[in-house]
């Protein structure tokens, strides 16, 4: 992540702010909490935030992704949240309804 572009700091205020860091680690949610220091403002950018997530905790990148679904696209919950009227094998019957070898399907 120290290697993307904006971030070439992370790793610098990881070792500095350990405690900061720490505290976010080991949040319940931390995919929904404000980052420490200056990378608090990647609230504002999503999909950097999940970067973030995927790096430092990839047991929440599921939630992430969901959450990232339904902040960003236009519907995002109506892809994001399955449907409570249908039953475990006519959601995945759906879905690969919905598919194409161009449309991937995220579980």
């Amino acid at each position: 992540l120290g290697e993307q572009e904006d971030f070439d700091k992370f790793c610098t205020d990881l070792v500095e702010a350990d405690t900061r860091f720490r505290e976010w680690y080991n949040h319940v949610t931390p995919e929904t909490e404000k980052l420490p220091l200056d990378w608090a403002q990647l609230d504002r950018t999503p999909f950097r935030k999940m970067m973030v997530v995927r790096s430092l905790r990839p047991d929440r990148m599921t939630v992430s992704l969901m959450n990232f679904l339904r902040e960003v696209l236009p519907n995002g919950s109506a892809y994001a949240d399955c449907d409570g009227t249908l039953n475990s094998y006519e959601i995945l019957e759906q879905s690969f309804l919905d598919s194409t070898p161009k449309t991937p399907i995220y579980f």
